[in-house]
């Protein structure tokens, strides 16, 4: 007698993986590779290290868009009363702990000034999660994208009630796609016009870098593939075993939309190198479109790819199972992604105040190897420390009537 089985494999979950890359351009961005670092025959191939960290941000922004989504479209999380204060307090529990943690620990031992009576006023905003890093004094650069992050998370119910009843075909959800990307990429075009003035990287920084209304197409583009996923659920045909009267379709396999997602992603990040390699600050119209249309691809290839369900029961990641299957040794990035983010660029700050080499490639070294390493050691104790206790808190159901298995 066979019995069904269980679908709890032991299988890489790709948007952590995907984290885990994204987090790793960000630090060699913000680590600063030098320019004619690797070349062969006169062919300078440095640029492969250049992968721009805005465009790593934007991939985190259409992950959590997809992600966020996802948890209102599966039903985890209602627009009752009681499931959007659940949504918002999970989402909490996920980002201050951590988030005042460092910002009480940065304060205190490498960012000090913000300590001061007369700056408590940036100290308010990054505590508020208003930060646009427009401070006139030093912090953590990074902290921006969380303020920009959070401000989605507020309107994440909004968006999933203003869309749920209308999006009912493909072609819908796709000519929304392509109309906010458009709308937004010329509201972009608009402010680099309006606000090119002498202090063009302020203005770039605070009015088109990190505000979420010039982010909320990336974030919606994300959001948006749970619709898409949704009518091509709904518009597929019963199968039918009549092999005269059943529709050819052209169809490929699981393994190759793997492939094909991260080959696309591969691409992104070498088309942002050798754009900002070759052309310098352009992102504000270039990056946003590509990185969305891309990593919403990745998004799609593999939720369609016939085990969407999987990663809800995929085994818990582990040393024996990276043991069983290697490949998932890429999720440990993802995993301590948040906290190798909101610590990485102070522990850049120390590494390079007591660097004493002269040469470039040296210097390189040193601070992408001190900078991992610390900052993964540390992501590692506040992981098992600050956010493992604080997940543990967290609320799904909003009502007995969704408690379903």
């Amino acid at each position: 007698m066979h019995y069904p089985k269980v679908n709890c494999a032991n299988q890489l979950d790709p948007f952590l993986a995907l984290r885990g890359l994204a987090c790793l351009v960000v630090v060699f961005y913000h680590v600063a590779p030098p320019r004619n670092f690797i070349g062969y025959q006169n062919y300078d191939f440095s640029w492969i290290l250049f992968g721009h960290g805005y465009a790593a941000v934007l991939v985190f922004f259409c992950l959590s868009g997809y992600l966020m989504g996802k948890v209102f479209y599966s039903g985890r999380y209602t627009l009752d009363r009681t499931g959007v204060f659940n949504f918002w307090r999970n989402r909490i529990l996920r980002i201050f702990p951590l988030y005042y943690f460092s910002i009480f620990i940065l304060a205190v031992f490498v960012y000090t000034p913000i300590l001061q009576i007369s700056n408590w006023e940036y100290l308010f905003r990054l505590s508020t999660f208003t930060y646009n890093q427009s401070l006139p004094i030093e912090f953590s650069g990074s902290f921006w994208s969380l303020s920009t992050e959070f401000q989605f998370y507020l309107v994440v119910p909004l968006i999933y009630a203003g869309f749920k009843n209308r999006l009912q075909t493909q072609k819908q959800v796709i000519f929304s796609f392509g109309a906010i990307l458009l709308l937004v990429c010329l509201l972009r075009l608009g402010f680099t016009v309006i606000f090119k003035t002498q202090e063009i990287h302020d203005n770039y920084i605070q009015y088109i870098y990190t505000p979420l209304l010039t982010n909320i197409d990336v974030f919606m583009c994300g959001f948006l593939v749970n619709a898409w996923l949704k009518c091509k659920k709904s518009n597929e045909p019963k199968p039918s075993t009549d092999v005269l009267t059943k529709p050819f379709v052209f169809n490929v396999s699981s393994h190759a939309k793997k492939i094909i997602a991260f080959t696309l992603v591969i691409i992104l990040f070498l088309f942002t190198a050798y754009y900002y390699y070759y052309h310098g600050p352009g992102e504000s119209i270039v990056y946003p479109a590509v990185t969305a249309i891309i990593t919403s691809l990745f998004i799609g290839l593999f939720e369609s790819s016939g085990n969407d369900e999987s990663f809800h029961k995929n085994e818990k990641l582990s040393l024996d199972a990276i043991v069983r299957n290697p490949v998932r040794i890429l999720e440990i990035g993802g995993v301590l992604s948040y906290g190798v983010y909101l610590w990485h660029q102070a522990i850049l700050a120390k590494i390079t105040t007591i660097i004493t080499s002269i040469h470039p490639v040296e210097v390189f070294l040193i601070k992408l190897v001190g900078t991992l390493v610390l900052s993964s050691v540390l992501a590692t104790i506040t992981y098992y420390a600050i956010e493992i206790p604080a997940a543990r808190w967290k609320l799904y159901r909003s009502s007995t009537k969704t408690n379903t298995p």
